[in-house]
């Protein structure tokens, strides 16, 4: 597989394109590198235990949901199966479930596990195992739904957002359904006993990442009687509604159409989502599958799907990261004993609190949708302060000589790019994977020379500045906003 053609596999299924990951794939044949890009086998194994996260030092315990987006951003990190975390992030947008009314990180977490583990699966699980998760249970109210009185907030946005889309349900299809969803409520944990035994309990729960809270389902509460939905007239449980709306050939449409937009190009037409939705229904709704097919598609390698997806702040962020190759010195600031009650190291915590918080100057915080219809993607992340905090945290990332900076450095030296102010702005580029116009290398040239230009190589203090000014221009690229 040539280069180029890795770099745009790696940016649509992946978390950009770093140098290691395209010399991986360029061996390979293309299906090769697909199979090697979409591999999901192992998808619940961590990097760093999510407790590492929430045990503070003292032996404190912190099950903020704040704890539990930093753990996922170091995850994205520092994770070997990129394709697994944008796939979660794609989902996480789609059932747009927000912490901030659930509440709870170790409710937040089982959600995001519960995406991550069967994302990439069939869709009817996948939406039968969020229907009853404990967080969407609490997001849209669906522990208070029971017989006598249904909640038709569930039933509103499977219908609008989670399967059909809008135009394709009636209000009378809401309240029948609302009736369908009654019946399941929330049982917690309670921790007992004194701060030790707390504590104990606490431990017990790490490995598996018990929840404490869990969906509870009381047939009493259930309405029983007779609906009809979407057509179809029966006594309909939970179970049956969403098998009705799962099977929906407006769904396979519906999320077919979004999985496009989100790995291939914007507003595809509509003989593209007939293909897909086409594709859905034939694999019986499984995503990997779907995704699979994506990428052997003519219109997933055309020119018109290169660079044409804006880059979410995920998108953005999380790359830059990848592409300065720090992870093993990264994982080698944990404690040799990392277990999930040891508390992970301050600079580890300090980069996540970081990038989450440039993150969320962009427009995304993760585990904090903004609505029940999740983030506004394409062109909505650019606005002149998104772009001016997106140039502040690439200047950022250089003006730290001991990481970003040093790393950097060691980059350019492995690649070979150090014999002239072209070959290091070309080398910048390229460890970016950035494709300004033919102009801009000149400028990234002249930039770094006018601080020093190659001398200053020998010693990332002295190249920080050169570094930063040309960041600040790769930031400042149009070309550079696209995937």
């Amino acid at each position: 597989m040539r280069r180029v053609e890795a770099s745009h596999l790696l940016r649509r299924f992946g978390l950009g394109a770093s140098r290691s990951e395209i010399n991986a794939l360029e061996p390979l044949s293309d299906e090769a590198a697909i199979d090697r890009v979409l591999n999901f086998t192992n998808a619940d194994d961590f990097v760093i235990h999510p407790f590492e996260l929430i045990w503070d030092r003292n032996d404190q315990f912190n099950s903020q949901p704040s704890r539990v987006s930093a753990w996922w951003f170091l995850q994205m990190v520092l994770t070997g199966k990129p394709a697994v975390e944008k796939l979660t992030v794609f989902w996480h947008d789609h059932f747009a479930t927000s912490a901030s009314k659930v509440q709870a990180g170790l409710v937040m977490l089982n959600h995001i596990q519960t995406l991550r583990r069967m994302g990439p699966g069939r869709f009817r699980d996948l939406l039968g195992a969020v229907a009853v998760d404990p967080a969407m249970l609490v997001w849209l109210d669906g522990q208070l739904s029971i017989k006598g009185s249904p909640n038709e907030n569930f039933a509103r946005e499977l219908f609008e957002l989670f399967t059909l889309g809008i135009g394709h349900y009636t209000e009378q299809d809401i309240k029948e359904a609302a009736r369908a969803c009654t019946g399941w409520n929330l049982r917690s944990v309670a921790l007992g006993g004194n701060a030790p035994g707390r504590l104990r309990q606490l431990v017990r729960a790490a490995p598996d990442l018990d929840p404490l809270v869990y969906s509870s389902y009381t047939p009493g509460l259930l309405d029983a009687g007779t609906k009809t939905i979407l057509g179809k007239t029966g006594r309909f449980d939970l179970n049956g509604l969403l098998d009705i709306a799962s099977d929906h050939a407006q769904t396979a449409r519906h999320i077919g159409a979004k999985l496009w937009e989100f790995y291939v190009y914007p507003d595809p037409e509509a003989k593209i989502v007939d293909r897909v939705a086409k594709e859905w229904r034939s694999s019986d709704g499984d995503s990997l599958k779907v995704l699979r097919w994506m990428a052997k598609t003519d219109e997933f390698w055309s020119k018109r799907a290169r660079r044409a997806i804006v880059k979410s702040p995920v998108d953005f962020v999380i790359p830059l990261l990848r592409q300065f190759e720090m992870r093993e010195q990264l994982l080698a600031l944990r404690a040799k004993d990392a277990e999930p009650e040891v508390p992970l190291a301050q600079p580890l915590r300090n980069l996540a609190t970081g990038g989450l918080t440039a993150m969320n100057k962009m427009g995304m915080l993760l585990l904090y949708p903004p609505d029940v219809d999740g983030w506004s993607w394409g062109t909505n992340w650019i606005t002149s302060a998104t772009v001016i905090d997106r140039i502040r945290f690439m200047d950022g990332l250089a003006a730290n000589a001991a990481g970003g900076a040093a790393a950097l450095v060691k980059a350019l030296q492995d690649i070979g790019a150090t014999q002239s102010n072209e070959a290091v702005a070309e080398g910048i580029l390229s460890v970016f994977d950035a494709e300004p116009a033919i102009e801009g290398t000149g400028i990234l040239a002249e930039a770094f020379g006018k601080r020093g230009g190659v001398g200053l190589l020998t010693d990332p203090r002295r190249a920080s500045p050169a570094f930063r000014d040309v960041m600040r221009l790769i930031g400042s690229m149009p070309s550079f906003q696209f995937c």
